[in-house]
Protein backbone atom coordinates (compact mmCIF):
# COMPACT_ATOMS: atom_id res chain seq x y z
CA UNK A 1 0.00 0.00 0.00
CA UNK A 2 1.52 3.60 -0.76
CA UNK A 3 0.68 6.44 1.11
CA UNK A 4 0.73 9.87 -0.58
CA UNK A 5 2.29 12.49 1.82
CA UNK A 6 2.73 15.07 -0.81
CA UNK A 7 2.93 15.83 -4.38
CA UNK A 8 6.79 15.07 -4.04
CA UNK A 9 7.20 12.49 -1.63
CA UNK A 10 5.06 9.08 -1.17
CA UNK A 11 5.85 6.34 1.68
CA UNK A 12 6.36 2.88 -0.23
CA UNK A 13 5.28 -0.64 0.86
CA UNK A 14 8.32 -0.92 3.09
CA UNK A 15 7.75 1.70 5.14
CA UNK A 16 10.77 4.00 3.52
CA UNK A 17 10.09 7.57 2.11
CA UNK A 18 10.59 7.76 -1.58
CA UNK A 19 10.76 11.05 -3.71
CA UNK A 20 9.91 11.53 -6.76
CA UNK A 21 11.98 13.81 -8.92
CA UNK A 22 11.16 16.56 -11.61
CA UNK A 23 10.73 13.79 -14.41
CA UNK A 24 8.27 11.35 -12.48
CA UNK A 25 11.30 9.09 -11.26
CA UNK A 26 11.69 7.37 -8.09
CA UNK A 27 14.74 8.06 -6.07
CA UNK A 28 14.95 5.14 -3.31
CA UNK A 29 16.43 7.40 -0.44
CA UNK A 30 15.56 6.82 3.44
CA UNK A 31 14.96 10.05 4.62
CA UNK A 32 14.67 8.53 8.39
CA UNK A 33 17.79 9.48 10.20
CA UNK A 34 19.28 6.24 11.66
CA UNK A 35 19.77 6.55 15.24
CA UNK A 36 21.15 4.18 17.81
CA UNK A 37 23.69 1.54 16.63
CA UNK A 38 27.35 0.85 18.14
CA UNK A 39 30.19 1.82 16.63
CA UNK A 40 33.00 0.34 16.82
CA UNK A 41 35.01 2.39 19.13
CA UNK A 42 32.26 1.72 21.42
CA UNK A 43 32.09 -1.81 20.58
CA UNK A 44 35.88 -2.33 21.24
CA UNK A 45 35.67 0.28 24.60
CA UNK A 46 33.13 -2.46 25.70
CA UNK A 47 34.91 -5.18 25.47
CA UNK A 48 38.21 -3.86 26.86
CA UNK A 49 36.18 -2.77 30.15
CA UNK A 50 34.68 -6.37 30.48
CA UNK A 51 37.98 -7.81 29.95
CA UNK A 52 39.97 -5.56 32.45
CA UNK A 53 36.86 -5.87 35.06
CA UNK A 54 37.76 -9.71 34.52
CA UNK A 55 41.46 -9.40 34.72
CA UNK A 56 41.03 -7.19 38.05
CA UNK A 57 38.71 -9.73 39.71
CA UNK A 58 40.74 -12.21 38.99
CA UNK A 59 43.60 -10.76 40.46
CA UNK A 60 41.96 -9.87 43.92
CA UNK A 61 40.71 -13.65 44.05
CA UNK A 62 41.20 -15.56 47.43
CA UNK A 63 43.95 -18.31 46.73
CA UNK A 64 43.14 -21.80 46.26
CA UNK A 65 45.88 -23.41 47.99
CA UNK A 66 49.24 -22.86 49.68
CA UNK A 67 52.89 -24.25 49.09
CA UNK A 68 53.66 -26.73 51.29
CA UNK A 69 56.86 -28.77 49.98
CA UNK A 70 59.50 -27.10 47.82
CA UNK A 71 63.11 -29.15 47.03
CA UNK A 72 65.39 -27.92 44.56
CA UNK A 73 64.56 -25.15 42.10
CA UNK A 74 60.83 -24.90 41.59
CA UNK A 75 59.34 -21.49 40.07
CA UNK A 76 56.21 -19.58 39.37
CA UNK A 77 55.02 -17.18 37.25
CA UNK A 78 52.04 -15.61 38.30
CA UNK A 79 49.10 -14.55 36.63
CA UNK A 80 49.78 -10.70 34.97
CA UNK A 81 53.32 -11.36 35.75
CA UNK A 82 56.39 -11.06 32.94
CA UNK A 83 59.02 -12.56 34.86
CA UNK A 84 59.01 -16.11 37.08
CA UNK A 85 60.00 -15.94 40.43
CA UNK A 86 61.31 -18.74 42.77
CA UNK A 87 58.78 -20.67 45.03
CA UNK A 88 58.80 -20.43 48.56
CA UNK A 89 57.19 -22.43 50.90
CA UNK A 90 53.28 -21.68 52.28
CA UNK A 91 53.59 -19.27 49.25
CA UNK A 92 49.68 -18.79 47.99
CA UNK A 93 48.53 -20.68 44.92
CA UNK A 94 46.35 -18.85 42.61
CA UNK A 95 44.35 -19.54 39.01
CA UNK A 96 46.45 -18.84 36.64
CA UNK A 97 49.71 -19.45 37.97
CA UNK A 98 52.06 -21.84 36.22
CA UNK A 99 54.60 -24.21 38.07
CA UNK A 100 57.86 -25.52 36.87
CA UNK A 101 59.98 -27.79 38.44
CA UNK A 102 63.57 -28.32 37.18
CA UNK A 103 65.45 -31.38 37.04
CA UNK A 104 65.85 -32.92 40.41
CA UNK A 105 63.56 -30.79 42.23
CA UNK A 106 59.79 -31.21 43.20
CA UNK A 107 56.80 -29.39 44.66
CA UNK A 108 53.63 -30.08 46.73
CA UNK A 109 50.52 -27.95 46.36
CA UNK A 110 47.62 -28.31 49.58
CA UNK A 111 44.35 -26.39 48.17
CA UNK A 112 42.05 -24.81 50.48
CA UNK A 113 39.90 -28.89 50.76
CA UNK A 114 43.20 -30.59 51.73
CA UNK A 115 43.79 -32.20 47.51
CA UNK A 116 47.08 -32.47 47.31
CA UNK A 117 49.40 -31.93 44.44
CA UNK A 118 52.84 -32.90 44.08
CA UNK A 119 54.72 -32.36 41.05
CA UNK A 120 57.72 -34.22 39.68
CA UNK A 121 60.79 -33.22 38.70
CA UNK A 122 60.80 -31.69 35.17
CA UNK A 123 57.31 -30.50 35.27
CA UNK A 124 55.86 -27.48 33.84
CA UNK A 125 51.82 -27.67 34.95
CA UNK A 126 49.45 -24.39 34.61
CA UNK A 127 46.64 -24.23 37.18
CA UNK A 128 43.40 -23.06 35.00
CA UNK A 129 40.31 -23.58 37.03
CA UNK A 130 39.36 -24.33 40.93
CA UNK A 131 36.09 -24.36 42.70
CA UNK A 132 35.76 -26.29 45.92
CA UNK A 133 32.30 -26.37 47.42
CA UNK A 134 32.10 -28.55 50.92
CA UNK A 135 33.41 -31.77 50.07
CA UNK A 136 33.38 -31.56 46.11
CA UNK A 137 35.88 -29.86 44.38
CA UNK A 138 36.35 -29.29 40.12
CA UNK A 139 40.18 -28.27 38.85
CA UNK A 140 40.90 -28.09 35.31
CA UNK A 141 45.05 -28.12 34.89
CA UNK A 142 47.21 -28.17 31.65
CA UNK A 143 50.33 -30.42 32.39
CA UNK A 144 52.88 -28.62 29.49
CA UNK A 145 55.46 -31.43 30.46
CA UNK A 146 56.28 -33.63 32.88
CA UNK A 147 54.67 -36.30 35.54
CA UNK A 148 52.00 -35.05 38.60
CA UNK A 149 50.88 -36.84 41.17
CA UNK A 150 46.94 -35.45 42.90
CA UNK A 151 45.81 -36.69 46.18
CA UNK A 152 41.97 -36.47 47.43
CA UNK A 153 41.86 -35.69 50.64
Amino acid sequence: MTYVTDKMNYIGNNGKIRRIDKENRIVFNNFKKRRGGCSMKKYIFFLALIFIFFTVSLSFAAPIGKITQVQGRVDVLKTGKNMVAPVSLGAPVDIGDIYRAKTNSKAEITFINKNILRIAPATKIEIKEYMAEGNRSSAVMRLHRGRVQAISG
